[in-house]
């Protein structure tokens, strides 16, 4: 039973007023009384509702999810309790409060890289509360606590030296040891690694021991011939890209608690059709258990999805023209500047970015009634010529991202992800802030910072950043 103010009722009679009225007035109605509150918020489950059944924030819950509770698996993303889910509820409300960034100076404390000239920021990648950032001519990395700024470790400085022979003996002789992405990787809850990516070898190094990791032996076939790309997924896997002449692999990276190793499996190969050209990698990004990759091929776009079982025994294989995996995007023959995809629940994303034309092309595909049953919208933009070229952009919570040349970052709120394919640039009054005193500007990255929205915008050839945060 339950009371307002003297007045009894039936849980059966609240939940029977309650789902005649949209979630906005029942959170309203909270303010009725203590009791009113307390079967709101806990046994009618108000937050998990907002989160799970709003056509606005349902999309985008397991990337909430994921940001606030990275150590969460993903099997549990369901099974949130009450608290959890406001908190996640409240991390959307504050992503949407585009009209109250602030910019201001980072301040990380470390002397021995932010001291030196030399070190300039060239890779930067975060992950939970943490930070890392690597540049410098000798390939120095540090790491932070990105809520505190604290320093984690002291500086550390990779070369071919720093690995087991038989991950580097090839490239040391080959090739100078040339670090092309970082990517902060926590497989266990006492193991926090770097995995390193060069242009032809990833490495794995123990941020706690200072000690490398022996990369496993299918990472180290033919390191020569095959460019990497390595992402994270949700839980705690790690994937790495493999692509070479007609062909791209994905592994899965896995931490062993009996081995205390890295083991890695085959999961995806695919062919592409044809015999000319490489495939080129673009972007892959992941919907729990599902993997979405855009590549380009000769003169086309391409998105593959694949559903991955967690217990897979051998690798799936697909043929560049199954259309039961793989979608040709984007009718242009012109090459995008670059390709961005996001995946959130029922919608899948790629943005592509024409720069001669100053062209923004959407490609969203959106799941209707029926079992595997997608529609494919794409509609092609010009962006207003004021902002000049783009250097980078993302989608995130409902709103569009866009860095330029002219040190503006642009966002615009827009309602839901459909608003993507019915947009007027005219008719939209953005958040205009500027990053000026920045020059070639190489990285936009958004995470949070004491449970904030906190976007780091960063300069190529200097120590220098700046962040934006909500108030």
């Amino acid at each position: 039973m339950s009371s307002a103010e003297g007045y009894v009722m039936s849980e059966n009679v609240f939940h029977n007023i309650f789902k005649y009225v949209d979630l906005i007035t029942i959170a309203k109605l909270r303010k009725v009384s203590s009791s009113w509150r307390n079967f709101i918020e806990n046994e009618f489950r108000l937050w998990q509702k907002f989160v799970c059944t709003s056509d606005v924030i349902k999309p985008w819950r397991y990337q909430l999810i994921q940001a606030k509770y990275p150590s969460i698996p993903c099997s549990d993303y369901d099974n949130l309790s009450n608290e959890q889910y406001k908190e996640v509820f409240v991390s959307y409300i504050n992503w949407r409060r585009v009209n109250n960034y602030t910019h201001s100076q980072v301040a990380f404390q470390n002397n021995e890289f932010f001291g030196n000239s030399n070190n300039a920021i060239t890779l930067i990648d975060t992950w939970a509360n943490y930070i890392a950032f690597f540049g410098g001519n000798e390939n120095s990395v540090v790491l932070f606590d990105i809520n505190t700024g604290e320093s984690l470790m002291n500086l550390v400085q990779f070369n071919s030296e720093s690995f087991p022979s038989e991950n580097s003996d090839e490239i040391s002789q080959n090739v100078q040891f040339s670090i092309r992405r970082l990517r902060i990787f926590k497989p266990a809850t006492d193991r926090l690694t770097f995995c390193i990516e060069t242009d032809s070898a990833v490495f794995f190094w123990d941020v706690n021991q200072k000690i490398p990791i022996p990369t496993p032996e299918i990472l180290r076939e033919n390191p020569r011939k095959r460019p990497i790309d390595i992402s994270r997924g949700f839980n705690s896997d790690l994937y790495v890209t493999l692509y070479s002449l007609h062909r791209i692999d994905i592994v899965r990276c896995k931490f062993d608690i009996n081995s205390q190793s890295i083991v890695a499996q085959k999961i995806i190969i695919v062919n592409p059709p044809g015999n000319l050209n490489y495939p080129v990698f673009k972007d892959i990004f992941f919907q729990k258990t599902t993997i979405l990759m855009i590549y380009r091929y000769i003169k086309s776009s391409y998105l593959m999805q694949v559903n991955i079982p967690e217990n897979l025994e051998d690798p799936i294989e697909i043929n560049g023209n199954d259309k039961k995996y793989i979608k040709t995007l984007f009718n242009s023959l012109d090459r995008p500047d670059f390709l961005y995809g996001i995946s959130i629940t029922n919608f899948d994303t790629v943005l592509a970015y024409y720069p001669t034309e100053s062209r923004l092309d959407i490609s969203l595909k959106i799941k209707s009634s029926g079992t595997n049953h997608y529609n494919f919208t794409e509609k092609s933009y010009v962006l207003p010529s004021e902002f000049g070229k783009i250097i980078d952009l993302f989608f995130y919570m409902n709103n569009l991202y866009l860095l330029t040349e002219k040190d503006l970052l642009i966002i615009y709120k827009l309602k839901n992800i459909k608003h993507l394919i019915h947009l007027q640039f005219n008719n939209l009054q953005p958040k205009v802030i500027n990053v000026s005193g920045l020059r070639m500007l190489n990285a936009l990255l958004a995470t949070e910072s004491n449970n904030k929205p906190f976007i780091i915008v960063s300069e190529y050839g200097k120590t220098k950043l700046q962040a934006l945060h909500v108030n």
